[in-house]
């Protein structure tokens, strides 16, 4: 019988100036697996940069990012250049706030939750190097096939796991089973991560695959047929 692993709690940096307003994003945020390490300066984050990829996400608070000086305004426009690492600024709604200020904030919350969800599982399965392969795949819930199969392809694969591209919904989906076409290599899966299409992006939908009890023969016949 399988097991629901317990959910990995992220670091999120979190620079929040007014003690107040850190008080008040815990009063509205929901329960989460997430630590927030606080700093109360954008000076106080670069002092401390060198620890930044540690984090799955960074949260300024946007009263703190209008009041920074213009050399921590500058600091903060570099940082996407600098860490690919999720980062949001997000108005805190006070205690007083209506609730459809309150439900814009709980709506770009559970996003930036996403997103450093799918980033620390995305840095997790690239602790193996990734080669660029499209490799074309079937997908079933079942090891007997007898659910329907979600035909797809990889755009990258490494020991630890491949990004499948797929329009299909995934979301449902936690531990699956991976068959490669044209051949009887078959392997069991987690789901680490999903990224839904959207329009606006240029990202293409799928889902981040964790290989589950890859043996060093099989990784070798997958790198024999497919990757090499």
């Amino acid at each position: 019988m399988s097991t629901t692993p317990t959910e990995k709690r992220l670091r999120v940096a979190f620079v929040v100036s007014d003690e107040s307003n850190y008080q008040t994003f815990h009063h509205h945020a929901p329960m989460s697996p997430i630590d927030f390490v606080p700093f109360n300066s954008l000076s106080a984050l670069e002092r401390d940069q060198a620890t930044l990829p540690d984090y799955a996400g960074i949260l300024i608070d946007l009263q703190s990012a209008i009041s920074a000086s213009t050399s921590e305004k500058d600091y903060l426009r570099s940082l996407p250049k600098k860490f690919k690492i999720p980062l949001f600024e997000m108005a805190i709604p006070s205690l007083h706030s209506s609730p459809d200020q309150v439900s814009a904030f709980l709506s770009r919350y559970q996003k930036f939750q996403l997103l450093c969800k799918e980033y620390s599982a995305e840095m997790n399965l690239r602790a193996f190097p990734r080669k660029l392969r499209i490799i074309r795949v079937k997908i079933s819930q079942s090891a007997d096939l007898s659910s329907p199969e979600i035909k797809a392809a990889t755009a990258d694969i490494s020991e630890g796991g491949c990004f499948i591209v797929s329009f299909a919904d995934c979301s449902s989906l936690k531990e699956v089973f991976l068959r490669f076409e044209d051949s009887s290599l078959f392997i069991p899966c987690r789901v680490a991560w999903v990224r839904k299409w959207e329009q606006s992006s240029q990202r293409y939908p799928g889902m981040g695959i964790q290989f589950l009890d890859l043996s060093p023969r099989m990784w070798g016949d997958i790198q024999h047929h497919f990757v090499e």
